[in-house]
């Protein structure tokens, strides 16, 4: 059962190039010439600001611009919000922002053409850059102001504590003395939200929102970059098992030689389905609260000769409440698609009903006794699981398998429970 599991699985990620899918999204295209184009954009939920872009026209040609070929695009998002992205030549502070970090404050600046994010537009533009390596850059204009988009700048630099002789790091925070000047002719007092702010996407978007609509500001917002939202999605889970029981090593009830039969039974629980941000809604944690039992039994018979022999009858009837925690990956991100699960299972017994029936016969003699099949029950199981499926906007079926460590507490003997779950589902809430 595990080859052919793993086989399957191997099998759809060698597949997942094959049968992935461009994600096209409404936008339109900036030309360099000036005109606005309605068409299709291949949207990849940018993280760092994207160097080239897919353009597919009304007659369905695709068309790949640059820097050099396009002044910008919009793109609406699966959310029905914009992101707008336009062509500048800017200066960008270069300094290091990881460790080891430059040792001065001085700072570093080349010239470069990039497409930044649009964050708001009003009497203040906002815009924002990730370069390549990862550093974050914040971008801004004033409307009539000369001196055209500059950066707001905030560099961690290295200095040495005149007390202690150590090297600590200290912030050359440009950006807060740069948005001052910038927010003098406001009304409304933004100086003490300067002094503290962080230079981070929402707290700047904000207070330069609170700028553009000031009393002295009357430049309506024309748009306003909105963050994706987490989203999240419940579903009922309920579907049938296969268990396999088995123990190795040594002990003194002879378990380890005992042949289990496989177990059928039920599970049944809830999920949810949160999907982690820009990954265009094919990727989500999965976290589930399920009830599983199964009752199997076993048996081995130690023949001394014809007249004499121990048999060993071994039986469990258990209930477990398991809590996973699996990440999805989706190969489309809305409607019907396959999809592989994977990740980790805890689960704790609420009932660890166990016993063992040994029966000795030594020629007319016959006794017998019970006890325990484990003495010290281990009401803790955990393991691994991996699965494969299909679902659409409100059904789901999936075929998981699952490998955990089991019941035993011996140093000297191991178990393993190996379960096949068939496992269908349905989504609580509206659809989307």
């Amino acid at each position: 059962m595990t080859k052919l599991f793993t086989s399957i699985l191997i099998l759809l990620v060698i597949s997942l190039p094959c049968l992935a899918q461009k994600q096209l999204e409404q936008g339109v295209l900036y030309t360099m010439d000036g005109d606005s184009i309605n068409g299709q954009i291949d949207y990849k939920n940018w993280d760092q600001n994207p160097e080239k872009f897919t353009f597919q026209a009304s007659n369905g040609v695709k068309t790949q611009y640059d820097l050099n070929t396009a002044k910008g695009f919009k793109v609406t998002r699966s959310d029905g919000f914009p992101e707008i992205y336009e062509r500048a030549i800017v200066e960008v502070e270069s300094s290091p922002y990881r460790f080891p970090l430059a040792s001065s404050a001085q700072l570093e600046f080349k010239l470069d053409t990039v497409f930044l994010r649009v964050l708001s537009r009003g009497k203040l533009d906002l815009y924002y850059l990730k370069d390549k390596i990862g550093k974050e850059h914040f971008y801004i204009h004033k409307e009539g102001e000369t001196e055209g988009i500059i950066e707001l700048v905030l560099k961690n630099y290295y200095i040495i504590d005149p007390i202690d002789k150590r090297r600590k790091v200290a912030a050359f925070t440009k950006y807060r003395n740069q948005l001052t000047a910038l927010t003098i002719d406001s009304k409304k007092s933004l100086a003490s939200s300067i002094n503290r702010l962080p230079y981070k996407i929402e707290p700047i978007t904000k207070l330069v929102e609170k700028y553009n609509h000031s009393d002295d500001a009357e430049v309506p917002k024309t748009y306003t970059f909105q963050k994706q939202k987490l989203k999240t999605q419940i579903w009922l889970n309920a579907g049938f098992t296969s268990t396999k029981l088995n123990f190795e090593g040594r002990s003194s009830n002879k378990i380890e030689k005992a042949d289990f039969g496989q177990a059928y039974s039920w599970v049944a629980g809830i999920g949810l389905n949160v999907f982690i941000p820009r990954t265009k809604q094919r990727i989500s944690f999965y976290p589930e609260l399920l009830i599983r039992s199964y009752s199997i039994e076993g048996n081995y018979t130690n023949t001394i000769n014809e007249a004499a022999y121990d048999q060993y009858n071994y039986s469990f009837d258990l209930l477990y409440l398991k809590l996973n925690a699996l990440v999805k990956l989706r190969l489309k991100p809305q409607g019907f698609s396959p999809f592989l699960v994977g990740g980790f299972s805890g689960a704790h017994a609420l009932k660890d009903k166990n016993t063992m029936v040994r029966k000795s016969v030594t020629y007319s003699t016959t006794y017998e006794y019970e006890r325990p099949a484990i003495k010290d029950f281990r009401t803790f199981d955990q393991g691994w699981v991996v699965g494969i499926g299909a679902e659409s906007d409100r059904f789901g079926l999936e075929l998981r398998y699952e490998s955990s460590n089991g019941m035993e507490n011996y140093a000297e003997l191991d178990s393993s429970v190996k379960t096949l779950y068939l496992v269908t589902r349905v989504r609580l809430g509206k659809k989307d």
